[in-house]
């Protein structure tokens, strides 16, 4: 399936994390997302994912829009991936 972003923007307080993002990845296309220690690396694949909804802008998956789905929709998405966090950084993001 095809992931792509579009003006992407997330924020946490007054820190700008993802900043107008625009990001395809094609279908079978396998893709490395390196960076700086606190360069949005974790909060980018938490979005693509649907961990966390952005500020503003879209998340494609296929042709579904995930940014406007509630959680049931949303974990039909999910079954399509699978995550492994550095650190078990996912742990976070669960309740």
């Amino acid at each position: 399936m095809r992931i792509r972003l579009e003006n992407v923007n997330k924020a946490f307080g007054t820190q700008q994390v993802l900043d107008a993002l625009n990001l395809e990845i094609e279908p079978k296309k396998i893709t490395f997302i390196i960076g700086q220690s606190g360069g949005g690396k974790s909060v980018l694949l938490k979005h693509i994912i649907g961990l966390i909804k952005p500020d503003s802008g879209r998340i494609f998956i296929g042709d579904t829009d995930i940014s406007t789905l509630k959680e049931k929709a949303l974990n039909d998405v999910r079954k399509n991936f699978g995550m492994l966090f550095q650190e078990a950084a996912l742990f976070d993001s669960m309740t």
